[in-house]
């Protein structure tokens, strides 16, 4: 039988197969989380070199069933968490201007059509209407809004939503499939975390980055640990493994340098959210 192989270049994905059999293959090197166009610069020097998720660990697969991936535009790509079958979170950066945004839940590697993938096409989202393409001046955050309705299973699932910011101190996780390092070509082909993650005061994320909202968390990423570009819109868990941040960003200067990594808080969004769910 003959083999064929042909690419959707829009979508950066190729099909290899022979006869009805096919998988999906698409090229991480071509994305872009989107807010390398948002460079976030430090107000002081390097905290010294750390390796950042950088610093992470590959998941068991589906463990995170509530993770998904947003290639949108065929260009950038972000995280993005699930809250009920047909709405997804992410930031505002992710799809604001955005045309075309693929959602793939049940995802472990993005590069290869797995079994228990689901793929859904959207045009669909509402960003905060006081989003204004200023990542440190907060509401960076939107809902994406799904036609048809994922199934939701053990390997594609909701996570609840923290009430409460977590405490200066506290321990959290993120989750994506962000570069591991600033010279890697593209974003991780696997779901990675980074868990010890402590929060740390509005006050001493300021004086890196200058005044930021009242409703941006930031944690430490000393130590060599935190998100990195292809992160963006995914999800900062508790203890409780309940949603309290959406990734937002980092320093424009590059992920292994030390500096915060910031957050939109999601406890503070809540109101919001639940509006965008109806």
């Amino acid at each position: 039988m003959k083999l064929y192989s042909f690419s959707l270049v829009f979508l950066g994905l190729t099909f290899q197969g022979h006869g009805s059999t096919s998988k999906i293959i698409r090229d991480l090197s071509k994305y872009r989380d989107p807010r390398e166009l948002f460079g976030v610069t430090p107000l002081v020097p390097s905290l010294g070199s750390t390796l950042k998720i950088v610093g992470g660990q590959e998941v068991v697969p589906n463990s995170y069933p509530f993770v998904v991936a947003l290639f949108v535009d065929g260009l950038y790509f972000c995280g993005g968490s699930i809250l009920s079958d047909n709405r997804i979170l992410t930031a505002a950066h992710c799809v604001d201007g955005r045309t075309y945004i693929e959602v793939v839940a049940g995802a472990h590697n993005v590069q290869q059509d797995e079994p228990d993938q689901e793929v859904v096409a959207t045009l669909d989202y509402t960003v905060h209407e006081n989003w204004n393409f200023n990542i440190t001046s907060g509401f960076d955050v939107a809902v994406v809004k799904l036609n048809k309705p994922l199934v939701l299973n053990d390997k594609v699932g909701t996570i609840s939503r923290a009430q409460a910011d977590p405490t200066i101190g506290e321990k959290t996780t993120a989750i994506g499939w962000g570069k591991p390092r600033d010279s890697a070509p593209g974003i991780s082909a696997t779901l990675n975390y980074v868990d010890g993650l402590p929060v740390i005061s509005d006050e001493e994320c300021s004086l890196i980055y200058g005044p930021l909202s009242p409703a941006t968390l930031c944690v430490s990423s000393e130590g060599g640990h935190g998100t990195c570009s292809g992160d963006s819109g995914g999800p900062l868990i508790n203890v409780n493994s309940e949603l309290v941040g959406i990734t937002s960003f980092t320093s424009g200067e590059g992920c292994e340098l030390g500096f915060p990594d910031g957050f939109t808080s999601v406890a503070d969004f809540n109101i919001w959210i639940d509006a965008n769910l109806e």
